[in-house]
């Protein structure tokens, strides 16, 4: 079968309906990642880190049968390696600071929401697809002195549409699981009562530290709030929450954050925790086509131990999406103990990826299992009692 394609090196010059046609007729689940209004906040917000680029496929007959979004990201190869290897390379950098920062391509957007980054209609060629997306990929990488090309990232659903990679010299790796909360519980007092009393007991302690100190929980969806109340001060709090994290893909500037408010008016929210009309910790969510997402959060460390901020900011929002009543809920890629003890599942992501270039290459044969290492498994813990019959740990 004959295809086509149309790369497009702006948002303004993408033909958005046809953008459209392949997101409302993927195989994905959720598709927040290709979402337009994400990407403009992006291009919008990050064009002095990031580059991206739009593709559409077509069949022989014209119909859009695949999209792609490409994007340029200055990145940590270190991020996913293992312990021993990040000492090195930070013993490494005390003497060549920028050591394993190189340019990234990624099939993907330079934002971390664990999605995929290619979209497919049903009956796609997805092979053709993916052998012309490669060489495109491969040009790009030329051009703009990518040291890697990265496709990611894929849930185990997607991965028999990627298996002609294989071919093309991509490996697969392991991602960050993506911890998803689908228990049934109609808001957060049915949360707690399902909850075997260990847990029970762990919340509710966190939870009397607020009542204790008078710190209360705020909910802001209005645009106009959003906005106003996103100060330096607020932003400073996201970028301490990044700098502490262990897998730290990119830093998002503030800009991004207004744009995303801005575009996705109907579910965007902000949740906070606020002590003598301070706010202390909040929580970026936003409800798209029926998957409710935690984004960003950000934590006044000071004061974090004393109040439990990151623990009840998690709670809080939890009960808000369950309020909500969503099909997903999408807890994000970090803190994997944690978040299984608040109830979620892990899903499993991940990666393909192929270096750019004979040194490259030569590294990667030898150091791809110290940069990728296979995660660790971690136990299941037992969370629910058995009044609400889950079978998560039981």
């Amino acid at each position: 079968m004959s295809i086509s394609y149309t790369v497009y090196d702006s948002y303004k010059n993408l033909d958005v309906r046809a953008w459209e046609y392949v997101k409302e007729n993927s195989t994905s689940g959720s598709v927040l990642g290709m979402d337009p209004d994400f990407l403009l906040s992006i291009e919008n917000s990050m064009s002095k880190y990031s580059r991206l680029w739009y593709v559409i496929f077509y069949s022989d007959t014209g119909v859009p049968i695949a999209s792609a979004c490409l994007s340029t990201l200055v990145v940590d190869l270190a991020i996913l390696s293992s312990a021993a290897v990040r000492r090195v390379i930070t013993m490494l950098r005390r003497v060549i600071p920028s050591f394993f920062y190189m340019k990234i391509l990624f099939c993907g957007t330079p934002v971390s929401l664990g999605q995929i980054g290619i979209l497919f209609t049903r009956g796609a060629a997805k092979e053709a697809v993916l052998i012309e997306l490669d060489n495109i990929l491969l040009s790009v990488a030329e051009k703009y002195k990518a040291k890697v090309i990265v496709h990611k990232e894929c849930e185990s659903d997607d991965l028999g549409n990627m298996l002609p990679l294989y071919d093309m010299g991509y490996k697969r790796a392991d991602s960050l699981d993506m911890h998803i909360f689908s228990e049934s519980f109609v808001n957060f007092t049915d949360y707690l009562a399902g909850l075997n009393s260990h847990y029970r007991y762990d919340i509710k302690r966190s939870l009397k530290k607020m009542d204790r100190y008078g710190v209360r929980i705020k909910r802001y969806s209005s645009t106009q709030q959003i906005c106003e109340l996103y100060t330096d001060r607020l932003y400073a709090m996201y970028l301490a929450v990044v700098s502490r994290s262990e897998s730290q893909l990119e830093v998002l500037p503030k800009k991004f954050f207004i744009e995303l408010t801005n575009r996705f008016t109907a579910g965007i929210s902000l949740t906070v925790l606020e002590k003598d009309g301070e706010i202390m910790a909040y929580n970026w969510s936003l409800n798209h086509h029926g998957n409710y997402h935690f984004l960003f959060c950000g934590i006044d460390y000071e004061n974090n131990k004393k109040y439990d901020l990151y623990f009840n900011i998690m709670y809080a929002e939890l009960g808000f999406a369950l309020e909500a009543r969503p099909d997903n809920i999408y807890v994000g890629q970090t803190a994997s103990i944690f978040k299984m003890r608040l109830g979620c599942k892990q899903e499993s992501l991940y990666l393909f990826v192929k270096p750019h270039g004979f040194m490259f290459k030569i590294i990667f044969s030898v150091l791809f299992r110290y940069l990728f290492p296979p995660k660790p498994n971690l136990n299941v813990p037992a969370i629910f009692n058995s009044t609400y019959g889950s079978d998560m740990g039981q």
